[in-house]
């Protein structure tokens, strides 16, 4: 029975039904919705962990995992230094900056219990007269307890990361989107226009310190870097 509920679930994500960081039925749900016991369900969905298809938070739920394949590795520049070494003007605004409990879909992607303290920053970056930036990142509280008291503005966020935490190391991925409204309007993109999304996520020894999602303007940016 472990098996066809296996099957179910990998149906669903192969399909597309659930993406990458979506959350799947609960324990209890699935147990309920086949008539089996939890541990039947439990075997199922440990199986799926174990080959990579899902991934498990204490306290949160279990969450579709991204098996997309990369490509080689990409240095990514700060998009403020880039711009003033050509010559333009950058400057930047703060528009959320708060300390407060995760939500499971972030909680999943920092490594903690739903429910943790983190911190959470919201900045705006325009090159010249445009926005060309939206970054909205998340700081696990336990790992970087100072991060909220640095100037975000003098300083991206992730430099303020390096600062404070010599050894972290950072880790990005790159992909096209059609972001949802609120970022359009910041953005001022056009209702087709597309953004590239860099995700980035920050490790030192092993756990999880920061995420954050910077969308850009596709008409707008060019994504400066080398290949390693």
């Amino acid at each position: 029975m472990y098996r066809r509920i296996k099957e179910h679930i990998l149906e669903h994500i192969l399909a597309g039904d659930w993406s990458a960081g979506d959350r799947i039925p609960s324990e209890h749900e699935l147990k309920d919705q086949f008539r089996v016991s939890r541990m039947t369900v439990h075997r199922a969905l440990r199986e799926l962990v174990d080959e990579g298809y899902v991934s498990r938070v204490v306290g949160a739920g279990t969450y579709v995992m991204d098996r997309r394949v990369a490509a080689a590795t990409m240095a990514v520049h700060d998009l403020c230094e880039e711009a003033r070494r050509s010559g333009r003007r950058c400057r930047t605004k703060l528009l959320a900056l708060s300390h407060g409990t995760v939500w499971p879909e972030i909680a999943a992607r920092l490594g903690v219990a739903s429910g943790s303290s983190v911190s959470h920053v919201v900045i705006v970056r325009w090159v010249d007269n445009w926005p060309v930036q939206l970054e909205e990142r998340w700081v696990a509280s336990a790992r970087a307890p100072s991060f909220l008291t640095q100037d975000l503005t003098d300083e991206t966020p992730a430099a303020v990361l390096g600062r404070l935490l010599p050894a972290i190391s950072f880790d990005f991925e790159v992909r096209a989107v059609m972001p949802r409204r609120r970022i359009r309007t910041i953005l001022a993109l056009g209702a087709e226009e597309p953004a590239l999304l860099v995700t980035e996520t920050a490790t030192l020894d092993g756990e999880i310190v920061s995420v954050a999602d910077l969308h850009h303007p596709a008409s707008r940016y060019a994504l400066p870097g080398r290949f390693l």
